[in-house]
């Protein structure tokens, strides 16, 4: 039964909500107030895959949508859901949103929405009476999504939409309302169902037309609007990694994290000021341009390596701007190479 209207004027705000609906899955608030202790602790932990736990904290600190890629076992779920650690507290509109859309009139945290790959494209993006979505359901927090490839494609598709335009607008017979949904997609896949198909230590026992299938539900659309994707292997080989991880690993072997643990939570205080007015913007977009992979990106794909890698600039500001720094930042951009290769199979 849906409740009576409210007007309200707030534009990020839904237009109304029912006391009695059925949520898809009960509201996962999680407590996400930075404690620099814990940012520390959880670079520590993260530190077992360098370029996972910088993928974290660049995803984090300029809210990049994140997909995480790799063979079974190396920590892709356990990473992500430790990503909240990074997030600010919510401020005060921020929080009158959530409490809008879960219905709650007490303190609440970002919401950490985690649905089942069973989830339908209404449960996701809101259902036949006018319910909120995930999408909506994690509005101003984190969704998600484990194991993306063994959602159904139209489930997938469906989230197009809303990761453009931050809100999702439902029309039904019985009405029609615009709900809220800016919030942060964290993802992980296999690349097939046993999950080596491009394992190094271990023969992939998939069927091709199967794997083929099996990566045809993650469409170029939908990989392109994952601003980082992440392929993690394990064990890392030394010539592979990347200049920042390869940073990360001298602080930790220097017991420094808790000075990059500082840096990052000033940074992230003060990263909008510093993208308003930055000189290094135009030395940054001077090296994409000279960069192969980067000019043959989609617009959407070079707009969101460019954020990228002003966020990696941010956060490892002691690193020259050169071409390996561009090349590293594009090895954090990977899979939309290695998943719509036609020569794989």
């Amino acid at each position: 039964m849906v409740s009576k209207k409210k007007k309200i004027n707030n534009k990020n705000s839904i237009q109304f909500i029912s006391k009695e609906e059925n949520i898809f899955c009960e509201p996962k608030i999680i407590d996400s107030s930075l404690n620099l202790k814990e940012i520390e602790n959880t670079i520590s932990i993260l530190m077992k895959n360098p370029k996972l736990c910088v993928s974290l904290l660049i995803a984090a600190l300029g809210h990049h949508h994140i997909l995480i890629a790799g063979e079974p076992g190396v920590g892709k779920s356990f990473g992500l859901q430790k990503i909240y650690q990074f997030l600010d507290p919510l401020n005060e509109i921020e929080m009158i949103d959530v409490k809008l859309i879960h219905f709650v009139s007490s303190h609440v945290a970002r919401p950490f929405r985690s649905p089942h790959h069973s989830a339908t494209p209404a449960a996701l993006i809101g259902g036949s009476s006018l319910k909120p979505g995930e999408v909506s359901l994690a509005h101003k927090g984190v969704l998600f999504l484990d194991e993306l490839s063994e959602f159904s494609s139209s489930s997938l598709e469906s989230l197009r939409e809303p990761l453009d335009s931050g809100e999702v607008f439902i029309s039904r017979s019985g009405g029609h309302i615009r709900y809220p949904a800016q919030f942060l997609l964290c993802a992980t896949t296999n690349p097939c169902s046993c999950g080596y198909l491009f394992s190094k230590i271990k023969s992939c026992r998939c069927n091709p037309k199967e794997s083929r299938k099996y990566l045809q539900k993650l469409s170029g659309p939908l990989l392109d609007r994952f601003c980082l994707q992440v392929w993690i292997d394990s064990p890392i080989e030394s010539n592979e990694i990347d200049i920042f991880s390869a940073y990360l690993i001298e602080l930790n072997s220097q017991k420094k994290i808790k000075f990059f643990s500082e840096n990052f939570l000033d940074i992230k205080k003060k990263y909008n000021d510093l993208k308003k007015q930055n000189k290094k913007l135009s030395e940054i977009e001077k090296y994409l341009m000279m960069n192969e992979r980067y000019c043959s990106l989609s617009l959407r794909g070079q707009k969101k390596i460019y954020n990228i890698a002003f966020s990696f600039y941010c956060l490892f500001n002691e690193i020259e701007i050169n071409k390996l720094f561009v090349e590293s930042v594009m090895s954090f951009r990977e899979l939309d190479k290695m998943f719509l290769q036609r020569n794989i199979f």
